[in-house]
């Protein structure tokens, strides 16, 4: 249950323990456990926990950061250094996102090497959106050269965990 949760992050949490840091955080987000909604906490805690190396709190901050929605303001720069921290542990949700970032320029200059570089560690690792990104890279031949039987392979996985994009663009799955 929620309450017992947060009693017993809370407890951890002063103590130093990065993880309890960073789901502590994502429970004063959403204002779970009878917590109120705070921003201003989460973020704290994320930046604790983040500075000890916690994968989960570096993307949470890199999300906050590059959307602005949760940090006081929109901090790309910030954002991204965060984002790479993460993505650098092995964190391939963090992997998937700044993948796709280089890929699209999103808040960085496009740089398809490194949209390549991090995508195929995202989707070695099994991110659904990571593999449907890379099969798009050779199906289209953005950044690479093109190579349908790559493609074919990195969508079929995508699509074999429910990736609906993949599915909508490779329906026959053949």
């Amino acid at each position: 249950d929620d309450l017992q949760a947060v009693i017993w992050w809370k407890k951890a949490a002063s103590q130093g323990n990065p993880k309890a840091e960073t789901s502590l955080g994502n429970m004063y987000l959403q204002g779970r456990g009878g917590l109120w909604n705070s921003f201003i906490e989460a973020m704290k805690l994320w930046e604790s926990a983040a500075a000890k190396n916690d994968s989960l709190a570096q993307l949470q901050l890199a999300v906050s950061y590059r959307n602005g929605r949760i940090a006081s303001e929109q901090n790309f720069e910030l954002g991204l250094e965060w984002l790479i921290k993460s993505a650098e542990q092995g964190n391939i949700d963090a992997q998937s996102y700044l993948g796709h970032s280089y890929l699209t320029g999103q808040g960085v200059e496009k740089n398809y090497v490194k949209a390549l570089k991090w995508l195929t560690e995202a989707a070695n690792g099994g991110h659904s959106d990571a593999q449907y990104h890379l099969g798009m890279m050779y199906f289209t031949g953005t950044g690479v050269q093109e190579n349908k039987k790559i493609a074919k392979v990195w969508l079929k996985k995508a699509i074999q965990q429910g990736n609906e994009m993949a599915l909508i663009f490779y329906p026959n799955n053949e």
